[in-house]
């Protein structure tokens, strides 16, 4: 009588036990509410972020294309090179180091 009092206090023991967990347990609903509630905070934090990297990158576009426009007016000028020729002709040398091209 007593192991089955006591057995029964054990079931009732466990079975309360499991019902608090079951209770508490958090279900598929539960975590996909929860992914969606998430991923809204992380676009919202995200957002301005995207917004001002897309605008660096365009002027990162502007000035990258500025810098060809430039260098490649720099070559059609060929500064160097004229620069060391007036200097031959007016000095007898140029100063131009000898270890950089023209």
């Amino acid at each position: 009588m007593k192991k089955q009092k006591k057995l029964a206090r054990r079931k009732d023991n466990v079975l309360e036990i499991v019902n608090f967990i079951k209770d508490r347990m958090a279900t598929k609903g539960d975590l996909e509410e929860l992914r969606k509630e998430m991923q809204k905070d992380i676009h919202a934090a995200t957002d301005p972020i995207k917004k001002s990297v897309e605008a660096l990158n365009g002027k990162m576009s502007g000035t990258n294309a500025r810098l060809d426009l430039e260098a490649m007016q720099r070559d059609r000028l060929q500064l160097p090179r004229r620069v060391s020729d007036l200097e031959v002709k007016k000095f007898g040398a140029s100063k131009h180091p000898k270890e950089v091209p023209l």
